[in-house]
C-alpha cells in the first residue's frame, strides 16, 4: 500500500521501505481460481530450517533488486512456506512451474499461499510466461511496479 519494497521483520509488523528500482520491473501475479491456503495450518505444518544466511543474502539481494539484476535474484530469493504449500497444493506448485518455465522472472509464492508472483524485465517476457496458464482456472495480474508518487 505504501509501494516500493518493504522488509518486514518481528511477524510482519517492522517495516523498512525501500525504494524501487527504475525502469519498472513488470509483476505478475496470479492465483489460482478454487484453492485457499490458512496461513495457520501453513505456520502449523512448517519445519524451520538452518536460518544462519538469512542476513548474508538479504545484503546481497537489495543491491541485486535496485539493479534489476535477475539472474541474482533467481538465485538468492526463497519463500520458507512453499515447502509446506507446495507439496500439499499441487496447483500452485504448476503456476510456478509455468510462470518460470520461460527461464526469464524470479517467480515466487507469496506469503503461505495460494498466490504466486513473478518479477520480469520486459512485459513480453511476463506475457510469455502467463501464456502457458489456464486462465479458466487461475486469476492473471499484470502490472509494472513504479516508484511512490509524492504526498
Amino acid at each position: 500500500m505504501h509501494g516500493g519494497l518493504a522488509l518486514a521483520t518481528g511477524r510482519g509488523e517492522n517495516l523498512t521501505f525501500y525504494d524501487p528500482p527504475k525502469p519498472a520491473f513488470v509483476v505478475v501475479i496470479a492465483v489460482p481460481k478454487n484453492v485457499q491456503v490458512s496461513t495457520k495450518w501453513a505456520y502449523e505444518n512448517y519445519q524451520p530450517g538452518d536460518n544462519t544466511r538469512k542476513e548474508e543474502i538479504f545484503a546481497t539481494l537489495l543491491p541485486a533488486y535496485r539493479e534489476r539484476n535477475i539472474h541474482v535474484l533467481r538465485k538468492q530469493v526463497f519463500n520458507d512456506l512453499e515447502s509446506v504449500t507446495l507439496h500439499r497444493y499441487p496447483e500452485v506448485a504448476h503456476i510456478k512451474e509455468t510462470l518460470a518455465a520461460t527461464g526469464k522472472g524470479v517467480i515466487l509464492m507469496s506469503g503461505s499461499g495460494p498466490s504466486v508472483f513473478g518479477l520480469f524485465d520486459e512485459r513480453r517476457d511476463a506475457m510469455a510466461a502467463v501464456s502457458g496458464l489456464d486462465q479458466a482456472c487461475v486469476d492473471v495480474f499484470v502490472e509494472h511496479t513504479m516508484r511512490p508518487q509524492p504526498r
